[in-house]
């Protein structure tokens, strides 16, 4: 049987107009206070990681929009078309009105013309990004009823096409996730696994090779912290914790469960930091 090919869509550019958040109030990450996120900033990284996850799963992939310039839709639907892929994937993260407010959510867009496939394929990315995320599910929209508009790489391609959006950028909270590494690439392996559900693919995850350094604590990065969150998890299967990246009261309380059930004595640090100790342990659970 011939390999499935995925054309993988990075949408917008650096400098398509609008495509970005509000001035950041704060520094985060590379931005500076007053600076902006641009769409791309997540959208390209994304899907990258994207196409990394399709390939381990044992599929071909086509990016009909690498680099960072703004490719016409009309070259990006065509590439798509003439290598005959399968389906059609575009990355992108919403907006509202380009203020900050309290719009939130993931939502997947497939045209008005849409057929049963797209759909199906629209559902379950859409149901695996919202387990992920676990932010608002605005369910599958058409087109039309998200922007009022045939949008056309979900119009004019010549499979199943979805366009995803991942949070909206005038919101701050999910604003400030679009530049995480590990957000982003959590993204891409749920995206991965709704269309590894819909053409009956195993989803492969990617091997586990990563340990952190020791101490974990409030000032580690997101990526250190979901790996204790998760583990701890795995340790303490009655008491299980939101996996956030961030080191809160639950992880504190999750960590001083596990280090009881050890036999430990942590009358000194109450479960602030993670030493080398408990990363350890935690490897072999």
């Amino acid at each position: 049987m011939d390999r499935y090919l995925i054309a993988v869509d990075s949408g917008h550019g650096m400098e398509t107009a609008g495509k970005r958040t509000p001035p950041m109030p704060e520094q985060w990450f590379n931005k500076k206070k007053g600076e902006v996120i641009h769409e791309k900033e997540f959208n390209k990284p994304t899907a990258e990681y994207l196409i990394e996850d399709l390939t381990r799963c044992g599929f071909d992939t086509i990016n009909v929009s690498s680099g960072t310039k703004d490719i016409p839709l009309n070259d990006r639907y065509t590439a798509a078309n003439n290598a005959k892929a399968d389906l059609f994937i575009s990355k992108h993260y919403n907006a509202k009105d380009g203020k900050w407010g309290t719009q939130n959510g993931i939502e997947t867009i497939i045209s008005q013309y849409a057929s049963a496939n797209s759909k199906k394929l629209a559902e379950l990315v859409q149901a695996e990004l919202v387990k992920e995320h676990k932010r608002t599910n605005r369910g599958v929209k058409t087109d039309i009823a998200q922007s009022k508009m045939n949008i056309a790489v979900l119009r004019y391609t010549n499979m199943p096409a979805i366009l995803t959006e991942s949070g909206f950028m005038d919101n701050l909270e999910e604003a400030k996730t679009m530049l995480d590494p590990c957000f982003q690439k959590a993204d891409a392996e749920a995206t991965c696994r709704g269309i590894c559900k819909y053409l009956g693919v195993e989803y492969v995850p990617e091997a586990e090779d990563y340990i952190p350094d020791a101490p974990i604590n409030q000032t580690s990065d997101a990526k250190a912290i979901k790996w204790l969150q998760e583990h701890l998890n795995k340790a303490n299967p009655n008491y299980t914790i939101p996996v956030t990246g961030k080191y809160d009261s639950k992880t504190r309380i999750a960590l001083l469960m596990y280090a009881e059930s050890k036999g430990w004595d942590w009358s000194k640090n109450t479960g602030y930091s993670a030493g080398q100790g408990t990363i350890s342990s935690l490897t072999k659970v």
